[in-house]
């Protein structure tokens, strides 16, 4: 394991706490680190085994996933690279599960130049409901031209739709460079 330039070796009583800790606050997965299209797949790889021991309907396994799949692009989307990553604040991905809601959360790092635009998007798109969410995507997606950002919204919107909750976001800021996006979607069996 890498730490800030020295290299740690992971101890057994470490890793018990974690895994206690993880058990206590009903997380069943979490990854930390870079991540690139390839890490992608691995984290996609890793949660989908882990829905699949799960005792859940398969409807719901595949909405889960799916969410997943969009957090994860829009980790990579907003990424400023490996260094600032490195030096300022890891991507995280989380999955949690309580009552049968799975909360999945991703954080990472975002220039501070794209949050105001970031938080416009978010902010209406949580202002729909159901069948706002629907219209808003099928205009979003004819109003998708190859040189323009639209195709920025589909994700936002999709999550959103798929859940049928609210994405629930926060920045905080790192430095006047960088802040740290975090935007965690519950996903449940009944839509809310």
């Amino acid at each position: 394991m890498h730490f800030g330039g020295r290299e740690k070796a992971f101890r057994g009583k470490g890793m018990s706490q974690l895994e206690r800790l993880m058990a206590e606050n009903n997380v069943n997965m979490i990854w930390c680190g870079h991540i690139s299209s390839d890490v992608g797949k691995e984290v996609l790889s890793l949660a989908e085994a882990k829905l699949a021991g799960e005792d859940i309907e398969s409807i719901l396994r595949r909405r889960v996933f799916s969410i997943l799949v969009e957090l994860l692009d829009n980790v990579a989307k907003y990424s400023p690279g490996k260094d600032a990553e490195s030096r300022f604040g890891m991507p995280v991905a989380m999955v949690t599960l309580t009552d049968k809601t799975y909360s999945l959360t991703t954080g990472n790092l975002i220039l501070n130049s794209q949050v105001d635009h970031l938080k416009e998007k978010i902010d209406i798109i949580n202002k729909y409901d159901k069948e706002g969410l629907k219209a808003f995507f099928i205009k979003s997606l004819s109003g998708q031209t190859i040189n323009t950002d639209s195709t920025g919204n589909m994700g936002l919107i999709d999550m959103a739709r798929k859940s049928g909750s609210r994405l629930v976001y926060q920045f905080e800021k790192v430095n006047d460079l960088y802040s740290y996006y975090i935007v965690t979607v519950k996903v449940s069996e009944k839509r809310l």
